[in-house]
């Protein structure tokens, strides 16, 4: 049930209630927001210009997360 986006970059994932975001050439971890989640929401990476954006939509609404 939680929300995962894969990129070439990075994955995004859901770690308890929040997005938490992979980065594939360190290899680090770490937490995109810091509120609480709805257990059904949904995730994507978006690029905007050259910057990399996490979608999530929760309680009906899309929320924009700045790439850690």
């Amino acid at each position: 049930s939680s929300p995962i986006a894969l990129t070439g970059a990075g994955t995004l994932f859901s770690c308890q209630n929040r997005l938490c975001a992979e980065n594939s050439a360190d290899q680090t971890i770490s937490l995109v927001s810091a509120n609480a989640l709805a257990s059904d929401v949904n995730a994507a990476w978006i690029t905007l210009g050259t910057k990399r954006y996490a979608v999530a939509s929760n309680a009906n609404k899309l929320t924009l997360f700045k790439a850690p």
